[in-house]
């Protein structure tokens, strides 16, 4: 469905951190199965109730995020073990981000190769967040 780094607000504060790598799996049902802990796993939904996020209420790790009611979850690669073995934490080349997704929403110029999108879907923008004709 998607794969890219995400600016928007709500994905850097709840992380912590910008952008984040989000995979977006669709259906939400059958999107991914928890094989171990799925009894520690619990649901947060925003304040104004448009966002939820699961996530292990032993360890804090998120697992997936989205706007509430939503066919979809956006999964974080990094609370998978998809990486490549004793190679280190490099995700394979399919998994890798393919764009940067709210881009304008950015703390720093991203200097990539990346396609950059001002929103999910909007008009594309160069590395200095200019809409690009």
């Amino acid at each position: 469905m998607f794969n890219g780094m995400c600016h928007c607000k709500l994905c850097s504060r709840i992380a912590g951190c910008s952008p984040v790598h989000l995979i977006g799996v669709t259906p939400k049902a059958t999107a991914f199965e928890v094989t171990k802990g799925a009894d520690k796993l619990k649901t947060f939904t925003s304040t104004n109730g448009k966002f939820s996020h699961d996530m292990c209420t032993d360890c804090g790790t998120r697992l997936c995020q989205g706007p509430t009611g939503a066919d979809f979850r956006a999964i974080f690669p990094v609370g998978f073990h998809i990486e490549q073995g004793d190679k280190g934490c490099m995700l394979p080349e399919e998994l890798r981000p393919k764009a940067h997704m709210n881009y304008e929403n950015r703390l720093f110029d991203h200097h990539c190769d990346l396609p950059k999108h001002k929103a999910f879907g909007d008009p594309m923008m160069d590395n200095s967040g200019n809409i690009l004709g």
